[in-house]
């Protein structure tokens, strides 16, 4: 005879949600964001939240919300980070590789030192957000949608290889950044700052860069066709390529 009390010992139905684990109100785990997957999908509200140095990897977290949320050495290898917002949060040193960042949110994020590569930008916001030293090679521009990356920061960057036209880079930080053969066709580069950077075989075809920064920087291989150079500056530290002549562009020399 079976003394067990009504509904303790019992199997679990296999439609059931998992038990939850214990909650660390000041830190969340993989099994934790599982758990709550289960129980609403991949729109959760996770403002605030401390998810420093977890793998969740592979989760679709498209909708979710992370406000001022700290991600940093947190590992989102081919996640699912599709309309989220991000305004704010921290992702300093976190891998993002192969990752979905289609129509999010990201504000004033910080990026330092991530690890980016081969992410698929499409109708993104990064104003103002930051990528200081942070790899982002390979990232691509699905449908040559204008992303924003208005007054965002890239100061020392890597974007080599990065198939990022049509993006809007006004005002944008790209101090001593690499971006050797990365398309940047079509793009807005208006006030952006290329000091020193590296743009060796870069694609500028049509780009509208008039009052950029180019002091200082690698332009050897440039593809500068319809390209609108009016009061750029450079100076004698700018590499040209063979046969161009900046005045013609419009640009201006500035004497240091």
């Amino acid at each position: 005879m079976n003394n067990l009390t009504p509904g303790i010992g019992a199997p679990r139905p296999e439609n059931d949600p998992p038990k939850a684990p214990s909650q660390d109100p000041n830190h969340l785990t993989r099994a934790q964001i599982e758990y709550h997957i289960s129980l609403l999908g991949s729109k959760l509200i996770l403002d605030d939240k401390d998810l420093q140095g977890e793998d969740l990897s592979g989760l679709d977290l498209s909708g979710t919300s992370f406000k001022f949320a700290n991600l940093s050495r947190a590992k989102l290898e081919k996640t699912n980070l599709s309309g989220a917002d991000l305004y704010k949060a921290n992702f300093t040193s976190t891998t993002l590789v192969e990752s979905n960042l289609t129509g999010v949110q990201a504000k004033e994020t910080n990026f330092t030192r991530a690890d980016m590569r081969k992410s698929r930008f499409y109708l993104g916001n990064f104003y103002g957000a930051i990528f200081l030293e942070t790899n982002l090679e390979y990232v691509f521009n699905e449908h040559a949608s204008e992303v924003i990356f208005t007054f965002a920061n890239f100061e020392n960057a890597k974007l080599n290889s990065a198939n990022l036209g049509h993006v809007n880079f006004e005002a944008a930080r790209l101090v001593g950044a690499t971006l050797n053969n990365t398309n940047l066709a079509s793009c807005k580069l208006k006030l952006a700052c290329f000091k020193n950077a590296d743009l060796k075989n870069a694609n500028l075809v049509q780009a509208t860069a008039f009052n950029a920064d180019f002091c200082g920087s690698n332009l050897i291989g440039v593809n500068f066709k319809g390209v609108n150079l009016q009061g750029a500056k450079y100076d004698r530290n700018t590499v040209w390529p063979e046969g161009v002549i900046p005045s013609i562009f419009g640009a201006v020399l500035v004497d240091k």
